[in-house]
């Protein structure tokens, strides 16, 4: 950095908090590799001091955290070519009685599709045929098929064209199955 001017502006940005994200890290990157950047930053925070003191301490709001937490994670950058879906945000729809599924994702080509199924202690779920090979794996809770128990970190598969009992959860449970699409 060779202009006065530079410097003043870029350590009035950084002593405020009024650089964009990219600036900041330009300036912050500088400020470690220029002293007489960080010389002017801490001259303007000295200076600032006295009227930062007489400033009344205001708690943020109850939810500023939350929404911090929100905005980052929108902001965060997606990796090209995927798709992320955030817990919290799947759209569960009723399958029976204290049953429900949230489809993750539905690859039409191989007519195919990963979903969570959750259901509640108590929840029954009628027999079926399987279309196609069908996997399971429990992610929490119990689930059971006529004398078969499967506990958390269980898995389960079902080809194509065999025939489930009713199934039965008496704590409930959180599955993960991959199947035939709809």
């Amino acid at each position: 950095m060779t202009r006065p001017e530079d410097t003043q502006e870029l350590a009035t940005g950084l002593a405020l908090g009024t650089l964009d994200a990219d600036e900041r890290l330009r300036a912050l990157d500088l400020e470690q590799r220029e002293p007489e950047l960080r010389r002017a930053v801490e001259n303007i925070e000295r200076r600032l001091a006295p009227l930062v003191a007489l400033l009344p301490e205001i708690a943020p709001p109850p939810d500023a955290f939350a929404g911090i937490e929100a905005r980052i994670q929108s902001a965060q950058a997606a990796l090209p070519g995927t798709i992320t879906l955030r817990a919290g945000s799947y759209d569960w729809q009723p399958l029976a009685e204290g049953v429900d599924a949230a489809i993750l994702w539905r690859n039409q080509q191989t007519k195919r599709q990963s979903m969570l199924i959750r259901m509640q202690p108590g929840a029954n779920y009628e027999s079926h045929e399987h279309d196609d090979d069908e996997e399971c794996l429990v992610i929490e809770g119990d689930l059971v098929f006529g004398q078969l128990l499967l506990k958390a970190g269980d898995f389960h598969f079902a080809p194509k064209g065999r025939t489930h009992p009713p199934a039965f959860s008496p704590s409930g449970c959180l599955l993960f199955v991959t199947a035939a699409a709809a």
